[in-house]
C-alpha cells in the first residue's frame, strides 16, 4: 500500500512538471508591430526576451518590389531599318523558293526551255527586290559599255549576309537590354539593408488593473 502511494505521488509530480514545462511562455514574444508611414515598407517590432527580461526594437525594411525585364524591345531607328530590309529580303526569298518549287512540279527542268525562261524570270524578280533595298547594287546586265553589273551570285550572298547581320544586331541589342534590366534589379535588391536592431532596453511594465 505504501509503495502504491509513493508511485502515485511520483506520477503526480512528473505530470505537474510536464504541465509546467508545456505552459511556460516562449522566450521571445512580439509585443507590438508598427509601420512608419514616412518610409515605405518600414515596420518596427518590439520583441521581449523573457529569459533576459529585456526588450529589443527590430526595424525591418521590406525590399522594394522589382519588375522582371520587359519582354518588349525598343530598337533604335537604324536597327529598325535593318530589320525592315531583312524582312523584305526574307519574304522575297521565300516567294522565290515557292515559285521555283511550283515550277519544278509543273515542268521538267532537264528537258524544257520553258523551264529555263521561267526560272530566269523568277530570279530576275527576286534580284530587283534585293537591288531596291540594298544600296550599291548594279543591274544584272550592262545597260551601256563601261557600266558595272551585279551577278546573281553576288545578289544572293549579299541578301544572305544582310539578313544574318540584322538578326545578329537584334540579338545583341536584346542581350544588352536584359543585362541592363538585371543589373538595375540587382542594385535595387542590394542597395537597402533589410534589418536593424536596437540595443536591449528594460521592458515597460504594463499597467495593472486597479484593485477595488
Amino acid at each position: 500500500m505504501v509503495i502504491a502511494s509513493f508511485v502515485a505521488w511520483c506520477a503526480c509530480v512528473l505530470a505537474g512538471a510536464a504541465d509546467a514545462q508545456t505552459q511556460a511562455p516562449p522566450r521571445f514574444e512580439v509585443l507590438s508591430r508598427d509601420a512608419i508611414a514616412a518610409v515605405a515598407g518600414l515596420n518596427v517590432y518590439t520583441i521581449r526576451d523573457n529569459r533576459l527580461s529585456s526588450c529589443f526594437t527590430l526595424f525591418v525594411l521590406d525590399r522594394p518590389e522589382v519588375q522582371l525585364p520587359d519582354q518588349s524591345i525598343q530598337l533604335p531607328p537604324e536597327l529598325m531599318r535593318k530589320m525592315e530590309v531583312a524582312e523584305t529580303l526574307r519574304d522575297a526569298g521565300a516567294r522565290r523558293d515557292q515559285q521555283i518549287e511550283a515550277l519544278r512540279r509543273k515542268i521538267d527542268p532537264a528537258w524544257s526551255v520553258e523551264y529555263q525562261t521561267e526560272r530566269t524570270r523568277i530570279e530576275d524578280e527576286y534580284g530587283r527586290v534585293v537591288r531596291s533595298v540594298i544600296p550599291g547594287m548594279y543591274p544584272p546586265e550592262q545597260i551601256a559599255p563601261g557600266y558595272r553589273t551585279t551577278g546573281s551570285d553576288v545578289v544572293n550572298e549579299t541578301a544572305r549576309r544582310t539578313i544574318a547581320e540584322a538578326e545578329a544586331a537584334v540579338a545583341a541589342a536584346e542581350r544588352a537590354r536584359i543585362d541592363q534590366q538585371l543589373e538595375r534589379v540587382y542594385n535595387r535588391l542590394t542597395e537597402t539593408p533589410r534589418l536593424a536592431v536596437s540595443a536591449p532596453t528594460p521592458c515597460s511594465v504594463p499597467p495593472q488593473p486597479a484593485v477595488r
